[in-house]
């Protein structure tokens, strides 16, 4: 039982991990001018939803439900998926937020010449 939950949180961190960086990377993209940077954050956000979604089905597949329950499916996934882009966006603003003081901040620390 230990090692099953153990297993079950390693790979939600793993996710928890991966939203993060979909969100950062996020981030870059927005900033970035240079398409190709761009291009590489969309990809791997596209690759980490997948993920997370792949997760959520398989834990639901493992899981025995009850014959009434078959119809609830699609909803968890589709409430899944809503989760994920609202961690991705909270992150995203998080991130927006703190980079916009940063570039507040770091210029009035550069020295006059």
């Amino acid at each position: 039982m230990r090692a099953k939950l153990h297993e079950f949180a390693k790979g939600w961190m793993e996710l928890a991990r991966n939203l993060i960086v979909a969100s950062v990377l996020l981030a870059l993209a927005r900033r970035s001018q240079d398409w190709l940077v761009t291009l590489f954050a969309y990809a791997t956000i596209l690759i980490f939803v997948g993920h997370y979604l792949t997760y959520v089905l398989d834990a639901i597949m493992q899981t025995e439900l009850p014959r009434s329950w078959h119809p609830y499916v699609g909803k968890w996934v589709l409430g899944s998926a809503f989760m994920a882009i609202v961690v991705i966006a909270l992150v995203y603003a998080v991130v927006e937020i703190f980079s916009g003081l940063f570039d507040v901040i770091v210029p009035l620390h550069i020295p006059a010449r």
